[in-house]
């Protein structure tokens, strides 16, 4: 996932993981990447959500989630 977030040719990352620590990782580096991105990570979101959002928003960046899995 590491790659795609520092492509140039994606403009959206989909978080998929299923782990909390490793998405957090994927998701950080997608924003810093300046990738938007959407979640699937329930509990990503749950614990660590409304971070994500803040660094997303600095970098003028959607961070979304899906509803359910």
């Amino acid at each position: 996932p590491f790659i795609l977030c520092k492509s140039h040719n994606v403009d959206v990352i989909l978080e998929v993981t299923g782990a909390v620590e490793f998405g957090v990782q994927v998701v950080c580096c997608a924003i810093e990447n300046n990738k938007h991105v959407v979640m699937m990570n329930a509990e990503l979101d749950g614990t660590i959500g409304p971070i994500l959002k803040t660094k997303a928003d600095a970098h003028s960046l959607v961070i979304t989630n899906v509803d359910g899995d």
